[in-house]
């Protein structure tokens, strides 16, 4: 039975989904050029694709929200939503093959793939594109019946009979037609490319000739079904000249410069270990794509250093990268599944917003620019971190983003347009802890979305367990105080979501609050369609 505190994230969800405007769907095709660049293929511009890795369909994932009776359909419509919100434009997979295969190879119809068919195609509506690496090898607690049940991953490098059952499954499982899309994953444009095979090992002493090989055996199931999109292979054991000079266009990195599952918080300051990324460099690569399947500051709960771990990775020249892993919204107040790794949200507001301003630095600084040493580098573009403030922060003339308390005044506050914050700044005086998003329609009207209250209440990394909840949010009423000079002294607040009755007015800049989203405006303004017609909640590449 579904606990009180599993429901509450639920209807908090559904609330807010009815106030969402539509997002332009991901159908931009990604090409590689003779450099080693991801391009838009419409525009010619480079990629630039940030998100999440995220899991409902496969594993444990899958295995504890069935077990609590959870619609797991729905779980991803609300995941998805975050995300948007968040501005976030990527989601990686590494696919459980051992899920839906058999010994042979052969790609197995059923309630995971279908899942993943959702996934991939409520991605699409959203706006978010998909990277897949249909090869995970690793173990399950679901039944399995996969290749991967009877090979080690050294194994799947050199022993022939494994390889056939690699090279069967990625021919079948690229040709697969998306029951939501009518597409197959090798021709729908909201998939960007394949990562052959996550984190593979190797037996001792095997040669970069054999990788390389290996490589090639792999690429070339895909290549003669048809498929033109990029193709990636992991660098993560140093194979670096065999990724050169085998046929994919590019190369994938992990990175985890806090190390993983410490068992409890790491608190002290890790901006010096995230200056640069420099093996994205080496010259093997030089004419190869790059891009991170994996990354986290693990085990820190602080908000300060997602937007630098980003700019490690655009001076590294990595157009898309994915953190390992958002929680899904559900078990996220138990931080239960991938103990080492904690964001959502819901959940964990100041960690979000940083990651937010992690994925505008992102897209926005360019790629292969260096920035010094910490703590010269601590300003950057328009952003800025602070371990000493718990802070990450992006000022822009039109932008005002900031993960926690901040005296940082924006230069110009008429000319505000969108505020996304944690705590206080100048701009908003804010007694809650939820993350709120304040989005400017027209002159004197204003669109503001507040979360509830979160309040960790033990340490997220310690052992996970259903009976150890570790975050709580509260459904407060709040005092907050804009000082907009767009909105003035003195504006109506009346709610735009459904359910939500709460009507107020602002009297010096100061209103009383509840959770939910609310138009602002100015007394006189013309309020006109925004009632109905709100920013999209998401970005488009």
């Amino acid at each position: 039975m579904k606990s009180h505190w599993l429901l509450l994230p639920i209807v908090f969800a559904q609330t807010f989904a009815a106030a969402q405007a539509s997002w332009r769907p991901a159908n931009r095709t990604v090409v590689v050029d003779e450099h080693g660049i991801l391009r838009w293929q419409d525009t010619g511009e480079e990629v630039s694709l940030f998100g999440v890795n995220c899991y409902a369909p496969f594993s444990i994932d899958y295995h504890r929200l069935k077990a609590l009776g959870f619609q797991i359909e729905r779980v991803i419509d609300i995941d998805l939503l975050h995300l948007a919100r968040m501005g976030l434009n990527l989601i990686r997979l590494h696919v459980w093959d051992r899920e839906i295969s058999d010994r042979e190879g052969n790609l197995i119809d059923n309630e995971h793939l279908r899942l993943l068919d959702y996934l991939i195609a409520k991605a699409k509506e959203r706006g978010i594109y998909t990277l897949l690496t249909p090869i995970a090898w690793w173990g399950t607690p679901n039944p399995s019946t996969g290749f991967s049940n009877f090979f080690t991953m050294q194994q799947m490098t050199t022993d022939p009979v494994a390889r056939k059952a690699q090279r069967n499954y990625l021919a079948q499982f690229v040709q697969h037609v998306n029951r939501y899309t009518g597409l197959a994953y090798k021709d729908d444009p909201a998939i960007v490319g394949f990562e052959l095979i996550n984190e593979p090992l190797y037996p001792p002493g095997t040669t970069d000739e054999q990788v390389r090989d290996y490589i090639n055996a792999l690429a070339e199931a895909i290549l003669k079904t048809g498929c033109k999109k990029p193709l990636f292979y992991n660098g993560w054991g140093g194979k670096f000249a065999a990724v050169r000079d085998s046929i994919v266009d590019g190369c994938s990195f992990g990175w985890y410069p806090t190390g993983l599952v410490s068992g409890r918080s790491l608190k002290r300051n890790f901006l010096p270990s995230v200056d640069d990324y420099p093996s994205m460099r080496v010259p093997e690569l030089e004419k190869k794509a790059k891009i991170v399947y994996e990354f986290d500051a693990a085990d820190v709960p602080g908000s300060y250093i997602y937007p630098a771990m980003a700019r490690a990775f655009r001076s590294g020249g990595a157009q898309i990268a994915a953190q390992f892993q958002y929680d899904v919204l559900p078990l996220a107040p138990f931080n239960i599944n991938w103990q080492t790794h904690y964001l959502n949200l819901v959940y964990t507001p100041n960690k979000a917003v940083s990651f937010i301003i992690a994925a505008e630095a992102f897209r926005r600084l360019p790629r292969l620019k260096t920035y010094g040493r910490y703590p010269g580098n601590t300003r950057f573009g328009a952003f800025r971190v602070s371990y000493e403030e718990d802070l990450s922060e992006m000022v822009t003339e039109r932008e005002f983003f900031y993960s926690n308390n901040t005296k940082t005044k924006p230069p110009s506050p008429e000319k505000l347009e969108r505020i996304v914050g944690c705590g206080s700044s100048p701009i908003v005086r804010y007694d809650g802890t939820g993350t709120y998003f304040l989005e400017k329609l027209d002159d004197g009207v204003w669109r503001l979305e507040v979360y509830p209250d979160a309040v960790w209440v033990n340490d997220p990394y310690g052992r996970p367990s259903l009976e150890r909840e570790v975050a709580r949010v509260y459904w407060r009423e709040r005092v907050m105080q804009i000082s907009l000079p767009d909105l003035g002294q003195s504006f109506v607040v009346e709610p735009l979501n459904e359910g939500n009755s709460f009507r107020t007015k602002a009297i010096a800049g100061r209103l009383t609050l509840r959770p939910g989203v609310y138009l602002l405006s100015r007394q006189g303004a013309k309020v006109g369609h925004q009632r109905v017609s709100t920013p999209s909640c998401g970005r488009s590449p």
